[in-house]
């Protein structure tokens, strides 16, 4: 039992990881860009990450697109600023995708966690080979 508890709480640990580190970048970059991430804001390029708390800042002569996900864009037109959001901003519409797009950032998390818990359950139990045959 306390195999399964130890790789379940590892798949907590990792869970909790990737629903943290949920990122976004920023694409089509033209002109002047900046970003501060709390040192000051620097010039960036398309393909730069950035991630919740991040200041975006374009210049009157700039333009840059931030991409949270295939169904999750926001464009940001000259002269314009904004924080990235610590939720992707996009909500999924009522059918729950957006063409053929991918679900939304919850109902990943949520089918990770039910794909963890069973991995850690199934390793947890299938790890015993001292076991007597079940044959004789």
């Amino acid at each position: 039992m306390r195999g399964v508890l130890k790789y379940f709480g590892a798949g907590l640990v990792l869970l909790a990881s990737l629903q943290t580190s949920i990122a976004a970048s920023l694409q089509n970059v033209e002109g002047s860009v900046l970003v501060n991430r709390g040192n000051g804001f620097e010039v960036v390029g398309s393909g730069t990450q950035v991630k919740p708390g991040d200041q975006v800042l374009v210049r009157s002569n700039g333009s840059a697109t931030i991409v949270f996900n295939e169904a999750c864009v926001t464009k940001l037109d000259a002269g314009s600023s904004t924080t990235v959001p610590a939720e992707v901003p996009c909500a999924p519409p009522v059918g729950g995708l957006a063409g053929a797009a991918a679900p939304a950032a919850t109902t990943m998390v949520i089918g990770a966690a039910v794909v963890a818990g069973g991995v850690a359950l199934a390793v947890g139990l299938g790890g015993n080979d001292s076991a007597k045959p079940a044959s004789p």
